[in-house]
């Protein structure tokens, strides 16, 4: 993604306008500029896939995917993975889109949109490091905790919250 210009990562409204001119609520207005391109990032449980958008053409013009496995266990209701793998797969596949795409497409990113999983738990030190696998949305192994978090809170917790996972690795790997 070096061809990238910085002005890219950083995504204002103004930059997401031609995509919202183009939704299906304001009839695909033409306020999109000519030869400007948009990259979609989604990080999902099984791959990572990314797309380059002509708004101009109103067309995706590459794609890109990265597909990876959750780490095997032999401990119920476990469901992790390396969050290393997700940053691996990502640049691997939007690299794939930008050359499926071809030319300069690079250059020509003004936007970028990024989706991932949710009520997944990925653990940092201090330094913002990862030390853990992470446990994914599907991980119920903090099915207890859910339960008592459910006993002391007005809504129920499940297992695949967030806030169960947190209260599992502080009694599981109180050192993390």
């Amino acid at each position: 993604l070096a061809g990238i210009s910085a002005a890219a990562v950083h995504i204002s409204r103004s930059a997401l306008a031609p995509i919202m001119l183009l939704s299906p609520l304001t009839a695909g207005a033409a306020l999109v500029s000519p030869g400007k391109l948009y990259l979609g990032i989604d990080a999902g449980t099984q791959s990572t896939k990314a797309l380059v958008y002509d708004a101009a053409q109103r067309a995706v013009v590459g794609r890109g995917a990265v597909s990876y496995e959750i780490i095997e266990s032999d401990v119920v209701g476990r469901a992790e993975q390396d969050p290393a793998v997700w940053v691996d797969a990502m640049w691997r596949a939007c690299r794939e889109a930008l050359a499926d795409a071809g030319g300069d497409a690079a250059s020509r990113i003004c936007g970028i949109g990024v989706s991932g999983q949710q009520h997944g738990l990925v653990a940092l030190d201090a330094s913002y490091e990862v030390i853990r696998p992470a446990k994914l949305w599907c991980d119920t192994e903090s099915a207890e905790e859910a339960a008592e978090l459910s006993k002391s809170l007005p809504v129920p917790i499940v297992a695949s919250f967030t806030a169960s996972k947190l209260l599992w690795l502080k009694r599981h790997e109180a050192a993390a």
